[in-house]
C-alpha cells in the first residue's frame, strides 16, 4: 500500500509519520503539506502515486478535495487524535 501522510507545512506531523512507517515492508510512504509554504507541497504526482491519503486534520482533507477537485482521489482518512 502506498500511503501519503499530509499535514499543513510538512514540517512535523506528516514527516514524523513517514519516518515511523518508512521501514514497514508492507508499505511505501511519503509526506506532504497543503500550505503553499510547505517543505513539500502536495502535488498531482503525489495524488497519482498513492493508494491512501492520511490527513492530520479534517481541514487538510477539505483542502485536498478543493485543490484537486477535477481528479479522481484515493480514499482520504483522518489520523485519529491521541487526545
Amino acid at each position: 500500500i502506498k500511503i501519503l501522510f499530509v499535514c499543513s507545512k510538512n514540517q512535523w506531523r506528516s514527516p514524523t509519520a513517514e519516518r515511523i512507517y518508512r521501514n514497514d515492508v508492507r508499505l511505501q510512504v511519503r509526506s506532504a503539506g497543503v500550505n503553499s509554504s510547505a517543505k513539500h507541497q502536495i502535488s498531482i504526482k503525489d495524488i497519482e502515486w498513492c493508494d491512501l491519503i492520511l490527513v492530520m486534520e479534517y481541514r487538510h482533507k477539505e483542502c485536498i478535495r478543493k485543490k484537486f477537485n477535477k481528479m479522481k482521489l484515493p480514499n482520504i482518512s483522518r489520523v485519529p487524535s491521541l487526545k
